[in-house]
């Protein structure tokens, strides 16, 4: 049964499921993987069926730019910050010199502390709303060529329906076309299984839980 939903809504709905979040995390920091990309190629199968060769090198000049001029950098701050914060914290003190650690414990010290976490969780919230407007170029980008295509055919069509074995195929062969474009890892692939069920069931429950907050 054919379930309509955003790619946003479908997304944080995924990621938000028992285990996604740390296999598309363990994918992307071991990997390189374009998050975005791998669920919008999810969404697209319930969506739209099986990729189109100029639906993905859209969607790939879309993501790849966005990601390299706005989320990377962001999420290069984010991390850095965080390094900075665990280095002060268990660097120990006979390491330092006299004026390094005298700095740990000047007045205002935990203030800054304070100061640079509260920050880095506004770069954090920074990222995830770079992260959405991603999701929301590739979906408007996607559903504007299908209804350019119906327009120049003169017709509407529906939208895509399929049993859920047929959606999990279909689902399984946007990844791989992701995988063979973008030249990613063989060895993802012992990945995608779980991705697949967990997002076929999602689709066909239309099981659209907010999680906003989670991806």
């Amino acid at each position: 049964m054919y379930q309509k939903q955003s790619l946003w809504t479908f997304s944080c709905t995924l990621y938000a499921a028992d285990g996604i979040a740390d296999c598309c995390l363990f994918l992307q920091d071991e990997y390189d993987v374009d998050v975005t990309l791998l669920l919008f190629s999810l969404w697209y199968a319930g969506q739209l069926g099986e990729f189109r060769q100029s639906d993905l090198t859209a969607a790939r000049q879309i993501s790849q730019q966005w990601r390299a001029e706005v989320v990377a950098p962001l999420r290069h701050i984010r991390r850095r910050m965080k390094a900075m914060r665990g280095a002060d914290s268990a660097r120990p003190t006979n390491e330092m010199n006299s004026a390094e650690s005298m700095a740990l414990f000047l007045p205002g010290q935990e203030e800054f502390d304070h100061a640079r976490d509260r920050l880095r969780q506004q770069v954090k919230h920074c990222e995830l709303d770079a992260e959405k407007l991603q999701l929301q170029l590739l979906e408007a980008k996607a559903m504007n060529t299908k209804a350019q295509a119906e327009a120049n055919m003169g017709v509407q069509a529906g939208p895509a329906t399929c049993e859920e074995g047929d959606l999990a195929t279909i689902m399984m062969r946007n990844l791989q076309a992701l995988q063979q474009a973008m030249h990613y890892n063989q060895r993802m692939q012992n990945k995608y299984a779980h991705l697949v069920g967990v997002a076929s069931e999602l689709w066909q429950t239309g099981d659209a839980q907010s999680a906003s907050n989670h991806l």
